[in-house]
């Protein structure tokens, strides 16, 4: 893979909120994803994330209960039920091992999306979460496991517009009238010091 390549992934690897809800993700797919994990940098080495792959479809709908879609467009950013992922990984903090590294969570969560880009499948990085709900709809009864990030995964049906945003504007991302998702991006020169 060249660079031109990888730049293309990153970019298209953004965050999707539609799906085809009857394109399944098998077991195997779900454990080549976490297994990315396994490979990603961990603060002190400590791997304190511990995964739960989700894709049968009562325990999807208890997970998608669990959670809040972009809450910035309100009703309209909640996915319609033949819309909704056909899979999640939910992840847990073992606090047994120590507190939370949330660096280590957004390493592991883009490790992931862009295996499932690469697969042909998209996701969403999902923190607004109803802890004890959540828990109760991963089967984890035990304390030391705390959730800290939920990746909605699927066959993504939605179109994602990357735009230039003009200084002093706003980041808050839109749908148009054709439901096509806009989010606006700082341009290279107004993130560079």
């Amino acid at each position: 893979m060249d660079f031109r390549d990888y730049r293309e992934l990153i970019a298209k690897a953004r965050s999707v909120r539609r799906y085809d809800h009857s394109r399944h993700i098998s077991d195997g797919e779900l454990r080549d994803l976490v297994e990315l994990a396994r490979f990603c940098p961990s603060a002190t080495n400590q791997q304190k994330l511990k995964f739960k792959a989700v894709n049968d479809e009562e325990a999807c709908r208890k997970v998608f209960e669990s959670i809040v879609f972009a809450a910035a467009l309100g009703k309209a950013g909640t996915p319609e039920p033949a819309e909704r992922p056909s899979a999640y990984i939910v992840f847990f903090n073992d606090a047994s091992i120590g507190p939370c590294k949330h660096e280590d969570v957004g390493i592991c969560a883009e490790a992931m999306l862009l295996g499932a880009n690469v697969m042909g499948y998209s996701g969403c990085m999902l923190q607004n979460i109803r802890e004890d709900r959540l828990k109760s709809a991963c089967g984890i009864d035990r304390d030391e496991l705390e959730p800290v990030l939920v990746l909605a995964l699927g066959k993504g049906i939605e179109t994602v517009i990357i735009e230039d945003m003009e200084a002093g504007g706003s980041t808050a991302y839109y749908r148009d009238e054709e439901k096509a998702h806009h989010v606006p991006k700082r341009k290279l020169e107004d993130i560079m010091l």
